[in-house]
Parts: structure tokens; C-alpha cells; sequence
């Protein structure tokens, strides 16, 4: 249903590989031979870029240390956690946060009562929305004996990059998701990942190939890796050391009258569940070492994840439209009547 939209612009950038991928086979579906194929230069691979000065990694010799403490110390109620799980997402269905939640109950209760005492979900969103659900009574009924805290004021993007940097991993397992923002900005800030293997949250987790990075020529045949059967044990696909992906167990087709059909892929809250356990048995230093790779990940001339990569795609590609633009076939309008 996008197909002429598509048609219509002279030039696409694509926010995630899978939407290049889409893209380039949807653009030319049932296109008249006469008018040509697309041209390579009308599509470009333009993901969202992250400010790589506004969301870094701290340490005690930045000049935001003090701020950074001070904001901590309000934001966990000065208490000391071992193990902080951090969520930055609306509230909405797709977004499966009452299934985070499952998980979080499912991971600490395997934790002794002292260790499950030392962890905490942080959840930056509106804990009540029309749009999602209660979380403050799927907290009372689901989870109801460990540490979830909601935080629901609106922050600056500095006070955004302190959150990141006080979590130990940032999870999104939003079941359908075009981009994914706050996989990217916790990478920047270099705190690890948990990602659901669906839509732009694959290109955060780093995926190669035979050893290679999956470029996004290679998702028009791909398609995307939610396919678990597929692609969860395939021995020549492996990520990024700062990512643990998990795959949807079940993929359905949702819509609705504006979007008529897209894949809805759900995964399951105890297999979320064990790699948030993998993630608390990772040593602390290992986990910074990760985080830290995950950095050098986005803002690399691979992944393409940083702004000033997406400044350089952007003029790339208004630049080659310049070049190779060409008119197109006019066409007449004409007035119709009843009569």
C-alpha cells in the first residue's frame, strides 16, 4: 500500500536496513517497464543518527560527575543497586511492557532475597496510558515483591544520557519497531543491550554474516532475521558483543486501516527473561568492556548510527539527486462530472 509513496519521491533515505530492503523490493512492484527501474542513487541507507556529544560514557573525571551523582542518587531514592535493568518507551501495546515486566518477575525469582533486594527495573515511561496499559496494577499482581520504579517527568537530553549511564542494560522488545531509539542512545552512552530481533532493533545488535557485516543490500533478499527457525541457531550469523537478541517466538500479522498489514513479532518473557539473567551474570568490569565496544559500534563508519554519519548520508544523497535527477513524464488532470 506504500508502493506509490514510494513511487512519488526522487530520492528515500531508509532508517533501517530492513526498510531499505522493503523498500527497494516494494518501489519498483507492478512499475510499468517504460518508466524504468529504480536507479541505485534514489535509495540510500540513512539510519537514525544519535548525538555522539550529547550521549557519551562518564566517569569521575567528567566535568557532569557531580550532576550525574546528584541526578542518581534522586533518580534511585539514594539506594545502591547491583543490577539495574532500564526502559525508555512509551506505554503502548507494542511495546510489550507488561511482558518486561513478566520477565523481570520471572529473572528475580531465581534470585536469592538478598540479590533480588539489590535489583531494579527502571521504567521511564507514563506508567498509566489509554494506549497501554496500568502498570502500577501489573506491578501489584504480577510482580509484586521486587524493585520496579516508574519515572514519568519529562528529563533533558542530559539528564537522558545519565540514565543510560547509571543502567547496566537497556531492553526493547517492542514487538514491531522502525527504528528503536533507545538501543542507539544506550550503545552511545555504552551500556549494553537487550533487542528484539525485529524491524531497525537488528541493526543496533551489530549482525554478521560469515564474519561480515550484514550490509542493507543484503536485506533485500533477507527480508529481516526475526525468522527464529531460520537464523536463532544459524552457526554463520553472530552480533556484537554488547547486544543478547532474543527472537520472537510467534509472528503474527496485525493491522489497521491505515497500515493494513504488518508482521507483529512477540517474544517470549522467559526466553527475555534468561538473557537478562546472562546479562547480571556478566561481571560488572565485562559488562563496561561490552558497553564500550557497543560505543565504538555506533559511532563507526559501519553502523552508520551516529549524527554526524547521518549528516553525511543525507548530503550524499541530496547531492546525488542533484546529479541525476531527471524530469518526469508529465500528466494531464481533467475535471470529471456527474451528470
Amino acid at each position: 500500500w506504500n508502493q506509490p509513496f514510494y513511487e512519488c519521491c526522487d530520492w528515500l533515505g531508509a532508517i533501517s536496513k530492513q526498510t531499505y530492503g522493503i523498500v527497494k523490493n516494494v518501489r519498483d512492484y507492478k512499475r510499468p517497464v517504460e518508466e524504468g527501474k529504480t536507479e541505485p542513487w534514489q535509495i540510500d541507507y540513512v539510519p537514525h543518527g544519535i548525538n555522539e556529544k550529547v550521549f557519551k560514557c562518564l566517569d569521575a573525571t567528567s566535568k557532569l560527575w557531580e550532576h550525574y551523582t546528584g541526578f542518581k542518587q534522586v533518580i534511585l531514592d539514594n539506594k545502591e543497586y547491583d543490577f539495574v535493568l532500564y526502559y525508555n518507551n512509551r506505554n503502548i501495546r507494542r511495546k510489550q511492557t507488561s511482558d518486561i515486566i513478566m520477565a523481570w518477575n520471572t529473572f528475580c525469582s531465581q534470585l536469592t532475597k538478598e540479590q533480588a533486594d539489590k535489583c531494579l527495573l527502571l521504567m521511564h515511561t507514563p506508567a498509566v496510558d489509554p494506549n497501554g496499559t496500568n502498570l502500577h496494577a501489573v506491578k501489584e499482581m504480577v510482580c509484586p515483591d521486587y524493585n520496579i520504579k516508574f519515572s514519568q517527568k519529562h528529563i533533558s537530553e542530559a539528564e537522558m544520557m545519565f540514565m543510560y549511564n547509571l543502567a547496566d542494560v537497556t531492553i526493547n522488545i517492542a514487538s514491531n519497531e522502525g527504528f528503536g531509539l533507545s538501543g542507539a542512545e544506550s550503545l552511545m552512552c555504552g551500556t549494553p543491550i537487550i533487542n528484539n530481533v525485529t524491524g531497525g532493533l537488528q541493526d543496533h545488535c551489530g549482525f554478521k554474516l560469515n564474519g561480515k557485516h550484514i550490509t542493507a543490500d543484503q536485506y533485500i533478499e533477507i527480508g529481516s532475521l526475526h525468522d527464529d527457525r531460520k537464523w536463532k541457531n544459524n552457526p554463520d550469523l553472530s552480533w556484537g558483543k554488547w547486544a543478547k537478541p532474543v527472537w520472537p517466538s510467534n509472528r503474527s500479522i496485525q493491522g489497521s486501516p491505515e497500515t493494513p498489514f504488518i508482521f507483529d513479532d512477540r517474544a517470549r518473557f522467559d526466553d527475555v527473561a534468561e538473557l537478562i539473567k546472562e546479562w547480571y551474570n556478566t561481571p560488572s568490569e565485562k559488562r563496561k568492556a561490552y558497553g564500550q565496544l557497543g560505543r565504538e559500534f555506533v559511532t563507526g563508519k559501519q553502523s552508520m548510527l551516529s549524527a554526524s554519519e547521518m549528516c553525511v548520508g543525507f548530503v550524499k544523497g541530496i547531492n546525488a539527486t542533484l546529479k541525476n535527477w531527471k524530469p518526469r513524464k508529465r500528466f494531464s488532470l481533467y475535471k470529471i462530472e456527474d451528470k
